[in-house]
């Protein structure tokens, strides 16, 4: 590229784009407009259609809570701008999780929210629906109006005693020892991702939670890195028959950063027996697997 070529980042804006965006911020929060004078330096032609789209989902989610949004501080709302302007415009998923952790932070400001920030631009709408599943999509009747209230469950500590498994493997002996070990370890914030049983002979037997695969699995681990979910394997044996389990959790601060993003007077519609239905993934299942 030659010297005279200018980047997309480096193109200067007009002043009626900064006041656009300006503007926008200012209908959204309560704020002395000599809050955000800066917003000009922070903000490409490009990437201003995203922070307004940020803005305006903001604004309407606030508007059907009945909320009063108070702008966080600028160690927020700088960052927020910064990050949040640097999703694709057509990015629903990230689009509105922007706006939910504005609402979040507007009405109840606490430090951590800078950092989920920082979090929340690291992943994309892959990472976000899978944590939408670990929350959402458990076997029991389990769903979103009860999860602030809910006590997770943030160590791989379970009452093996209670597992139901078999040492004589057919059919019928495989699927109830199966169900026995997603019924002790399916807990609230707990995912049974793939349990797989086989003998000395070979037979195997294999069921993959609904909303997993292993094509998912470095997505998965994107979540693991952040801190955000915990992965585990655990092996068990009876006899001459071996089982195998492998298990997602949502850890402390991923509990956190969820509800950072969710407020249950906003979203309680979404808490009947309806399962949270993923978009983006291409679900797989074993042939004898649970749907």
């Amino acid at each position: 590229m030659g010297d005279d070529a200018k980047s997309p980042l480096s193109i200067e804006i007009k002043d009626e784009t900064v006041r656009t965006v300006v503007d926008a911020a200012l209908d959204v929060l309560s704020a002395p407009r000599e809050m955000l004078a800066w917003l000009g330096d922070s903000i490409r032609v490009h990437r201003a259609r995203s922070a307004l789209k940020c803005f305006m989902r903001t604004k309407e989610i606030a508007e059907q809570a009945g909320l009063s949004l108070q702008a966080p501080p600028v160690k927020f709302i700088s960052q927020y701008i910064e990050y949040a302007s640097l999703e694709e415009e057509d990015d629903d998923t990230l689009i509105e999780w922007w706006a939910r952790i504005l609402v979040n932070a507007a009405s109840n400001y606490d430090d951590k929210h800078v950092f989920f920030t920082n979090v929340l631009r690291q992943v994309s709408a892959v990472e976000l629906e899978i944590l939408e599943t670990v929350v959402r999509n458990g076997r029991r009747n389990y769903r979103i109006a009860l999860a602030s209230e809910a006590e997770f469950r943030h160590e791989f500590e379970f009452n093996e005693e209670e597992l139901k498994l078999t040492d004589q493997l057919n059919d019928q002996s495989a699927n109830a020892a199966i169900d026995s070990v997603i019924d002790v370890f399916e807990i609230p914030g707990v995912l049974v991702l793939d349990v797989f049983v086989d003998d000395k002979d070979s037979n195997q037997w294999q069921v993959f939670h609904p909303d997993y695969s292993d094509e998912e699995l470095a997505a998965w681990q994107i979540l693991q890195s952040l801190q955000l979910v915990r992965l585990d394997y655990k092996k068990f044996q009876r006899n001459h028959v071996h089982y195998r389990v492998r298990l997602a959790m949502l850890t402390h601060l991923g509990t956190a950063f969820y509800f950072s993003c969710h407020d249950d007077k906003l979203y309680e519609a979404n808490s009947k027996d309806v399962r949270f239905e993923r978009k983006k993934m291409n679900k797989s299942t074993h042939p004898n697997g649970r749907v």
